[in-house]
């Protein structure tokens, strides 16, 4: 599947964006090579400008630094694209370790991409929370991994039964704040 190979790193970017574009224009009847290439640059090109965090994001990362809890990224894809995000949104310095699943040839939910996390911050994997929106991945993985699984559920989707069940789900990183008061023993 061209996303795992991109997310681990066996393709890069720009082939993964020319099949993306390839695919979508082949659905719309279209199959101009020159086209594809134009609509891969142009999203390239795009792409970054249009990032921005939601507003949830700053009242969280604010409540976890007053209580000094050491925070870490795990991300699947490729590291050029994942770390160009970081970049664009100026918060690579939030985070003690950042693991991308390209530069290790490894991903959500393998337990061993959170093992690499852990090992870079050093806190035991019982008191790690990982929040995150993507149920097979996120919250499989850090269960499996033997972490907390908060997901992420921003539209209140329904889980389906054969999911991994998350330990805790909200639909608002704010939702987080007053746990991190309580429950997070910094």
């Amino acid at each position: 599947m061209i996303e795992d190979d991109w997310a681990l790193g066996v393709i890069d970017s720009q082939t993964a964006g020319r099949e993306a574009s390839r695919r979508t224009l082949q659905a719309c009847g279209v199959s101009d090579d020159q086209l594809v290439e134009f609509a891969r640059q142009t999203f390239a090109t795009l792409e970054y400008g249009r990032l921005e965090l939601y507003e949830d994001v700053p009242p969280l990362i604010s409540a976890l630094g007053e209580r000094e809890v050491p925070l870490a990224l795990v991300t699947n894809g490729a590291s050029e694209t994942q770390r160009g995000k970081l970049a664009a949104l100026g918060i690579e310095d939030w985070f003690e370790v950042i693991v991308v699943s390209s530069e290790l040839g490894i991903m959500k939910p393998d337990p061993a991409i959170f093992d690499v996390v852990l090992e870079g911050i050093e806190v035991d994997r019982r008191r790690v929370w990982h929040v995150g929106d993507w149920v097979p991945t996120d919250v499989a993985g850090a269960r499996s991994a033997g972490l907390t699984a908060v997901w992420l559920n921003r539209s209140g989707r329904t889980l389906p039964p054969e999911a991994s069940r998350p330990h805790m789900e909200v639909g608002s990183l704010v939702d987080l704040v007053p746990q991190v008061s309580e429950e997070v023993g910094w």
